[in-house]
């Protein structure tokens, strides 16, 4: 096996081991997506290191209920809003459906902040946004924009980047 392969395992074995409790019981979309959430914070650098537990914003309806807070095992913030303004200092801000009409005007305000931006709003990572969560025969998968990623200031771990779709310029 080559080292290229054996690191691209070696990180999809990580995540997955991540979200290996995720695997034993019975979980919602929401439960998987903020898994995700929890561990994209682990593989992403930011120009300047949060002095604390990374903080996740949630603009608009909030669909994960508790899930956030459970995912993060007290490792992270969660802060809800249904405006911008409240959410740009958070390092990783996930924009629900109930904004997809606004994905432009978001991710125009959220311009020259470092700030990870997730949605599953539909093809969210085309549209310019850096991560996208997409459903296939019930499972949570994932796009990655690294073009998005790389104006933002954000480095995009390769190990990340394997496990996800690539959509857009690098």
């Amino acid at each position: 096996m080559n080292k290229a392969r054996f690191h691209t395992r070696l990180a999809a074995s990580a995540i997955l081991f991540l979200l290996a409790p995720l695997a034993r019981a019975q979980y919602s979309e929401y439960d998987v997506k903020a898994a995700f959430l929890y561990n994209f914070a682990q593989f992403v650098k930011w120009p300047s290191a949060p002095s604390g537990p990374v903080t996740i914003g949630v603009l608009g309806q909030n669909p994960f209920g508790g899930a956030l807070e459970s995912a993060g095992r007290g490792q992270i913030n969660v802060r809800y809003s249904q405006r911008l303004d409240d959410l740009k200092n958070c390092q990783i801000l996930f924009i629900c459906k109930s904004e997809r009409g606004r994905i432009g005007e978001i991710l125009g305000g959220l311009e020259g902040a470092s700030v990870l931006t997730v949605s599953d709003a539909d093809q969210f990572a085309h549209k310019g946004g850096m991560i996208g969560f997409t459903m296939d025969n019930g499972k949570v998968h994932f796009e990655i924009n690294p073009g998005a990623g790389k104006r933002a200031g954000l480095e995009i771990s390769s190990k990340l980047m394997r496990l996800g779709k690539i959509v857009g310029s690098g």
